[in-house]
C-alpha cells in the first residue's frame, strides 16, 4: 500500500507543486508493526476504565463504614432552597463513593432548614479519610478545628454527641491533585459557601 501512494504523489508531483506554491517534497512513513486496534487502544480515551454510575455514594463495604451513614445526598442538590438569589442546584457525580480520591465533597447540616448550612471542602485523600478527620474534632478540645464540628457545637449542642451523623454528605466530583484548588475555589464561589459554613476560619 505504501509503495502504490508513493507512485500516485511522483506521477501528480507537478500539481502538488501548484496547488502548495513551489516545490514539495512529500514523504511517506510507514510504520511496521502495528495495526489500527493496537493504534486505537493505546489511547487514553480507549484505556480508561469505566465506572459505572451508581445509586448512591456508599462504597458497600458493610457497616464497618461510618462514612456510609452520612453518604444520604441525592444526586441533585438543593442549596439555599428559600433565598431568591443565593439558590444553586449542585449535580455529584455518582461514579464516585466514599472510597474515591482528589475529591470535591460537600455536607449539608440536617438540622438547619432551606439546605443553608453547608460546607464544600477538597481533599487528595479519600472522601472517607476526610470525613474521618472532621469527625476526630467532635469534642471539647478540638471542636474548633472543623467548620462541621464548630457548628454543631455552636448552633446544635444537644446533638454534638452524634458527630458527623448530624450531616448528610456527598462527592460533588473527582479531579486532579493539581485542581482541586481551582475546582473547590469554583464551587465556593457557585455556591455561595462562604456565606454559609465556609465563612468558620478554624483553629488548626
Amino acid at each position: 500500500m505504501c509503495r502504490g501512494i508513493k507512485k500516485i504523489l511522483e506521477e501528480n508531483q507537478h500539481d502538488i507543486n501548484i496547488l502548495l506554491g513551489g516545490s514539495t517534497r512529500v514523504i511517506v512513513a510507514e510504520r511496521r508493526n502495528s495495526n489500527i486496534a493496537s493504534m486505537l487502544f493505546a489511547k487514553s480515551s480507549f484505556a480508561q476504565n469505566i465506572v459505572p454510575v451508581g445509586k448512591d455514594q456508599k462504597c458497600n463495604g458493610g457497616n464497618g463504614c461510618m462514612t456510609c451513614g452520612t453518604m444520604n445526598l441525592e444526586k441533585s442538590v438543593v442549596l439555599w432552597k428559600d433565598h431568591p438569589v443565593y439558590r444553586t442546584t449542585i449535580r455529584l457525580d455518582f461514579r464516585c463513593d466514599c472510597t474515591t480520591e482528589n475529591v470535591i465533597y460537600l455536607f449539608v447540616c440536617k438540622w438547619c432548614e432551606s439546605n443553608e448550612s453547608f460546607y464544600v471542602g477538597q481533599t487528595v485523600n479519600s472522601a472517607r479519610g476526610r470525613a474521618n478527620g472532621h469527625r476526630s474534632k467532635f469534642n471539647s478540645k478540638a471542636y474548633t478545628k472543623s467548620a462541621l464540628s464548630y457548628h454543631i457545637y455552636v448552633d446544635h449542642p444537644e446533638h454534638f454527641q452524634k458527630k458527623l451523623l448530624n450531616f448528610d454528605m456527598g462527592v460533588i466530583k473527582t479531579t486532579t491533585a493539581t485542581n482541586l484548588d481551582r475546582k473547590e475555589d469554583y464551587y465556593v464561589e457557585l455556591t455561595n459557601a462562604d456565606l454559609s459554613l465556609n465563612r468558620y476560619k478554624v483553629v488548626s
